[in-house]
């Protein structure tokens, strides 16, 4: 039947969520801007260490999860400079969705860790879903999560923040499919271009070709 998750990118589906100007209205943002949208997934910095004890048991290897821990400890840190840089310079917004199994109280606490400030643009928000926010974003960036495939389909330009090398233990094949970014000042350039530039179709026909391949899903199923 395909996948109907990523079917509701597609219209006439994708107009049934929340509209740009609602967003921006509901958590006051400016919709001249340009709007960055970061769908955070570094999962392994928040586990506690009961489930951490979990996946152990379960029969995941505990040098993979120190791998992972300390990659995404590190990566998380270095991202969040990138994007308070970039919010300092007041003519984007900047939202930061932390994953939603990870408590907004704790995601701030290591950001504040980590932060001396936070521009008025760089923007915490756990509400609305993944998909209203892609939706309304121009600019999807984010690290392993598959939220990228999710914006590649819906047409967004997107791009894997990597400031550190990924481990083989988190690497999947569709990762290859789409830009890296890898320093600062690249980050920041990307961010505030006022020309996108071309899409980089890689990852969309991808998907759309091995998991959207049987037309509407939503159709086929009803």
């Amino acid at each position: 039947n395909g996948h109907p998750a990523y079917a509701l990118y597609d219209a006439p589906y994708r107009h049934y969520f929340l509209s740009r100007e609602d967003i921006a209205q509901r958590y006051g943002l400016d919709v001249a801007k340009k709007w960055i949208f970061f769908p955070e997934n570094y999962n392994w910095t928040f586990y506690t260490q009961a489930s951490i004890e979990r996946f152990i048991e379960a029969g995941q290897s505990a040098e993979d999860i120190e791998v992972m821990r300390q990659f995404c400890n590190l990566s998380l840190a270095e991202v969040l400079r990138w994007c308070r840089d970039v919010a300092g310079r007041g003519n984007v917004e900047l939202i930061i969705r932390p994953r939603p199994a990870t408590h907004l109280d704790d995601f701030k606490a290591f950001a504040d860790k980590v932060l001396d400030h936070f521009p008025p643009n760089l923007h915490l928000i756990q509400g609305e879903s993944v998909r209203e926010w892609i939706l309304a974003a121009d600019l999807v960036v984010a690290s392993h999560s598959t939220s990228l495939i999710e914006a590649a389909v819906a047409g967004k330009h997107a791009f894997m923040l990597e400031p550190y090398p990924m481990p083989a233990v988190l690497h999947v094949d569709w990762h290859d499919l789409l830009p890296r970014i890898v320093i600062r000042d690249e980050f920041l350039d990307i961010c505030h271009r006022q020309e996108s530039g071309n899409f980089d179709h890689r990852l969309a026909d991808w998907a759309r070709g091995t998991l959207m391949s049987s037309g509407d899903s939503i159709k086929n199923l009803a």
